[in-house]
C-alpha cells in the first residue's frame, strides 16, 4: 500500500511516503507559500517525483488552523448562550498568568462582547427544563444572521451537558431561516461539565469550519485533478486522523495538526532505538515543539490552551510550542539585552541570507556566518545562501551590543538554545520528570543543529537524529490511526461508585463512538476502543487519566482505579494521599482503526559513495577551529566519529561539538553522545 504525508509547516512543506510499486521511499521539502498553502502541497509532490494514480492513503498536516487562530483570521463568530451568561467567556476561570504582576491584562475572548447574544432558557444540572426555550428571541437573531450573511455561529447553553434540546432546537431554527450557515451547538463538542473550555471549543469549531471547508476542498479538487483516487486524512491534534468531512465539522481538532504528526514521529524513532522515554524537539523555521513520551505514549491534554485562560475542552496531545526556529528574528529590547524571537521571518521574506528582502538577523544566518551551514550546498543545494549579507546584518546588531558579528552570532545561537531548554524543562522537570533519563530526538529543519547543545545543557547524554530528521512530521503523518473521542461528565464519589455504573456509562460512549465509525464506513469489528477515567480529589479543579484496562469490571475495579489514580498523581504532582477522598469527574472513550500497515522505512539507497565531504573552519566557543564534514548519505550504519562535526543531508544539517561523538545506528539514526 502506498502512503504519502504532507505537512505544511509555517516556513517549509515536507513530504514523506512509501511507494510499494516502487518500492522507494521518498522525501522532500519545499518552501511553504504562505498565500495558498494548496500550491506548496502540489509542488512538493511534483518536486518528490510523485504519481498521485498510485497512492492509496494521503495524510495531511498542517498549521492553518493554528495561524488562524494565532492571527485572528477567521470571521467574526456569532455566540448565543443563555441569558446572564454573556460574558462568562471574557471573565474565564480568574486564572493570573504573572501571579504578582497588577498590570497585567488577558487576552481578548475568541469572540467580542458585541458578537455574543443571550436568550432566555435554562435547564438544571439533572437535564430538568426550568425555563422555556424563547424561540422567538432565536428567530429574530436568526433573521439578523440572515442579513449580515453570517457564515457560522456558535450556540452554548449552561448545563447542556445534561440535555441538548434547547441546543439542538437553535440549531434547527438558524438552519431553516439562514442559508449555508454551519451551527456548532456545545453539547455535540463535549459532553463534559465545564462551560468556560465547552464554550470556547464550540466557539472555535464554528469559526474554524469556514477556514477549513474552503482549504480541504480547495486542496482535495487540485490532487483529484491529478488523479488521486484513494482515502484523504486529515492528522489531528489528538495523535490521529479523520476523513476530511469529520475534520471539517470538528475544526477545532485539527489546531494542533502539524505537531502531533511530529509527536508520533518522535514515537517511533523511540521504539525504534529501544527507549520508551523520548523527548521530542522540533524545530522548524518558525517555532519549536517539544513533547514528551513516557512509557512509549505520548501525554495527552484535555484543557489545551488556545491563548492564557482560554482553555479548550477536546483531548489534544499536549506540546509546549515556543516562538524559536530557523527564522526567528534576533533584536534588542529597551534595556539594550539580545533577544531572540519569537519573531520570525518565514518562509517570506525569509532570513537575510536568502535574498528575498529580509533585512533583520535571524537563527538561520547566525549559522551561516559561524560556518555551521555552508552557502552552497544547504537543502541539497537547492538553495544558495548569502554569506556577505548575513554578516553584514548581524554585524549592525553587533555594532549596537559594542561587540563584534561572530560574537553576537554565537550568542544568538545561545540564547536560542537556552529559550529551548527552558520550554524541555517546562515540559519535564515541572511535571516531576528528570529530562537526564530521557533520549532527546532533535528533528524539524532546524532540530537537528541545535538538538546536541539544548541536551547538554539539560545534562541529556544522548540525542537521536532520526534518518528522515528534516521531515518527520510527515513520516509520523503516514504511521497514524483513524481516531475519535467520546467523552462524559460523570461526577460521583469513587465509594459511592458501582462497577456496574460505570459499566453502563462506558458502553453508552462505546455505541456512540461506534456510530461515528460507521458513518465513515468503518465496522465496529475493526475497531479498537480504550477507556480512561478522568479522577480527581474532592475539591480539586483538574484530573488525571487512569486508563480502564479491564475487560470486564468487577467489585476491585473501583479499588484498583482508585489506587492508580494516586500513583499517577504522585507521579505527575509529587504528591499523593488515600487520606483524601477521591471522585470520577469524567469519563472518556478512545476509539482507533489503523488506516494501513505502514511502518517506518529507512530511505532508498542512493549514489553516494562517500561520506567525506572534507573539512571547514567553523566556530565553536569562541575560536575558529577545523571541522570535519560528512555527508549523511554516505554515512554507513556502524561509523562513529568525533566532534567537532557536520553532518550535511538534503533536508536538515547536523552539529555535533567539540567535546561530543557520534556514531549511525542499524537504521541509519545519528546518535550523539554530548558527554563524550
Amino acid at each position: 500500500m502506498s502512503t504519502i504525508a504532507v505537512d505544511v509547516g509555517g516556513t517549509h512543506t515536507d513530504l514523506y511516503g512509501w511507494l510499494s510499486d516502487e518500492k522507494r521511499v521518498v522525501q522532500e521539502k519545499v518552501p511553504t507559500t504562505t498565500d495558498d498553502p494548496t500550491a506548496g502541497v502540489m509542488n512538493a509532490l511534483q518536486v518528490a517525483g510523485v504519481d498521485l494514480t498510485s497512492v492509496d492513503t494521503f495524510m495531511h498536516g498542517s498549521t492553518i488552523a493554528t495561524n488562524a487562530v494565532i492571527e485572528g483570521e477567521y470571521s467574526a463568530t456569532p455566540f448565543i448562550t443563555t441569558e446572564g451568561f454573556r460574558d462568562l467567556i471574557e471573565i474565564g476561570r480568574y486564572h493570573r498568568e504573572e501571579l504578582y504582576n497588577p498590570y497585567q491584562s488577558k487576552p481578548e475572548p475568541l469572540t467580542p462582547r458585541r458578537h455574543r447574544f443571550t436568550v432566555t432558557e435554562r435547564v438544571n444540572e439533572e437535564g430538568e427544563v426550568t425555563e422555556s426555550l424563547d424561540e422567538q428571541a432565536v428567530y429574530e437573531l436568526a433573521e439578523r444572521f440572515r442579513q449580515n450573511e453570517v457564515q457560522s455561529v456558535a450556540v452554548g447553553f449552561i448545563n447542556s451537558y445534561s440535555n441538548p434540546e434547547h441546543e439542538q432546537r437553535v440549531q434547527e431554527i438558524i438552519e431553516e431561516t439562514v442559508d449555508d450557515t454551519y451551527v456548532a451547538i456545545s453539547s455535540e463538542i463535549s459532553g463534559k461539565l465545564g462551560s468556560v473550555p465547552r464554550f470556547n471549543s464550540t466557539i472555535m469549531n464554528a469559526a474554524l469550519e469556514p477556514v477549513m471547508s474552503g482549504y480541504l476542498d480547495k486542496l482535495n479538487r487540485k490532487i483529484k485533478d491529478e488523479g488521486f483516487s484513494g482515502s484523504f486524512y486529515v492528522i489531528r491534534s489528538d495523535g490521529g486522523v479523520a476523513g476530511t468531512e469529520k475534520a471539517k465539522r470538528q475544526a477545532e481538532t485539527t489546531i494542533l495538526s502539524g505537531p502531533a504528526a511530529g509527536v508520533k514521529g518522535s514515537q517511533a524513532i523511540g521504539e525504534a532505538v529501544g527507549e520508551s522515554n523520548v523527548i521530542g524537539m522540533d524545530m522548524g523555521g518558525t517555532s519549536t515543539d517539544v513533547s514528551l513520551i513516557e512509557d512509549g505514549e505520548p501525554l495527552v491534554t484535555t484543557e489545551y490552551e488556545v491563548k492564557f485562560d482560554i482553555p479548550l475542552v477536546k483531548p489534544m496531545l499536549d506540546v509546549t510550542t515556543i516562538g524559536s526556529g530557523g527564522g526567528s528574528i534576533a533584536w534588542i529590547d529597551e534595556g539594550g539585552s539580545l533577544r531572540v524571537g519569537p519573531q520570525s521571518a518565514g518562509a517570506e521574506p525569509g532570513p537575510v541570507c536568502y535574498g528575498m528582502g529580509g533585512t533583520e538577523p535571524t537563527i538561520t544566518d547566525a549559522h551561516l556566518v559561524l560556518g555551521r551551514l555552508d552557502p552552497e550546498t544547504v537543502l541539497g543545494g537547492k538553495r544558495s545562501l548569502d554569506r556577505d549579507a548575513a554578516h553584514n546584518a548581524i554585524k549592525r546588531l553587533a555594532d549596537r551590543l559594542d561587540m563584534n558579528a561572530l560574537e553576537a552570532a554565537e550568542g544568538i545561537l545561545k540564547i536560542a538554545n537556552e529559550n529551548t531548554a527552558a520550554a524541555v524543562r517546562e515540559t519535564t522537570i515541572e511535571r516531576g520528570q528528570d529530562p537526564r533519563e530521557y533520549y532527546l530526538i532533535g528533528f524539524g529543519g532546524a532540530g537537528p543543529m541545535h538538538a546536541a547543545e539544548v541536551a547538554e545543557s539539560l545534562d541529556v547524554s544522548s540525542v537521536v537524529v532520526p534518518s528522515a530528521s528534516g521531515v518527520l512530521s510527515a513520516v509520523g503523518g503516514t504511521m497514524m490511526n483513524i481516531q475519535h473521542n467520546n467523552d462524559k461528565t460523570f461526577y460521583k464519589p469513587v465509594k459511592a461508585t458501582t462497577p456496574s455504573e460505570l459499566e453502563t456509562e462506558f458502553q453508552e460512549l462505546e455505541r456512540d463512538i461506534h456510530a461515528i465509525f460507521e458513518e465513515e464506513g468503518i465496522a465496529s469489528a475493526d475497531v479498537e476502543l480504550e477507556r480512561i477515567a478522568e479522577m480527581r480529589y474532592v475539591g480539586q479543579t483538574y484530573e488525571v487519566d487512569v486508563p480502564v484496562s479491564d475487560e470486564s469490571l468487577d467489585e476491585g475495579t473501583i479499588d484498583r482505579l482508585s489506587s492508580e489514580f494516586h500513583r499517577r498523581h504522585e507521579q505527575e504532582y509529587g504528591i499523593a494521599s488515600d487520606q483524601f477522598p477521591v471522585t470520577f469527574a469524567n469519563l472518556r472513550v478512545v476509539g482507533s482503526q489503523s488506516t494501513a500497515t505502514q511502518e517506518f522505512q529507512g530511505p532508498s539507497s542512493t549514489e553516494t559513495d562517500s561520506a567525506d565531504g572534507g573539512t571547514r573552519e567553523v566556530y565553536f566557543d569562541g575560536e575558529w577551529q577545523e571541522t570535519s564534514i560528512y555527508l549523511r548519505e554516505g554515512l554507513d550504519p556502524g561509523t562513529e566519529f568525533e566532534g567537532p562535526a557536520i553532518v550535511e543531508g538534503d533536508h536538515s544539517t547536523i552539529t555535533i561539538n567539540p567535546t561530543m561523538s557520534a556514531s549511525i545506528d542499524e537504521h541509519e539514526n545519528v546518535i550523539i553522545d554530548t558527554q563524550n
